[in-house]
């Protein structure tokens, strides 16, 4: 498919002379794409509701990633505390479940409430079991949940999108 019909592509993916510095001249048949590639004029796929798609994805993906990395060397920091590197495993295993997620045929909502689930379950049983809530989950729990939210509310402002778009131009 060519940009023009609203696929995210990279040129040197999509025009292989472009790797091997054979450029077509003026009317050849991938004139329009060279065009395309220099004037930067790619689009992400549109939804019904007029997001961009890709900036959605690369949006959550972003805060997953940077969830699951501070979680993660949390852990590793305090793996001399059991309690808090168990906790804190546990919460990075459930930081990236949201994309498995977002996969089933559910509406946004209900993708929500899957993953609040996942994050709130072990916490609940935990402070059920221990008959108190351990700072582990206390802070990076609600941390979790929130940044998920604000990264589904931001990723769609017209910023991000801008912010997207000109980190990949």
């Amino acid at each position: 498919m060519s940009p023009a019909e609203g696929e995210i592509a990279s040129c040197t993916l999509q025009c292989p002379s472009l790797q091997a510095a054979t450029p077509s001249g003026p009317g050849g048949p991938h004139d329009e794409h060279h065009r395309r590639c220099a004037s930067r004029e790619f689009r992400a796929p549109v939804f019904p509701g007029g997001h961009r798609f890709f900036t959605m994805i690369f949006g959550a993906d972003l805060m997953i990633l940077f969830d699951f990395t501070v979680m993660v060397a949390s852990a590793i920091a305090l793996r001399h505390r059991s309690d808090w590197h168990k906790r804190l495993m546990l919460l990075a295993t459930c930081s990236i479940i949201m994309p498995p997620i977002a996969r089933l045929p559910v509406n946004p909502p209900e993708a929500f409430a899957l993953f609040y689930a996942c994050v709130l379950v072990p916490v609940i049983v935990d402070t059920v079991r221990h008959r108190r809530l351990r700072p582990a989950f206390g802070w990076c729990a609600p941390q979790l949940i929130a940044s998920e939210q604000v990264t589904f509310y931001a990723a769609q402002t017209p910023a991000w999108t801008q912010f997207v778009i000109r980190l990949f131009a």
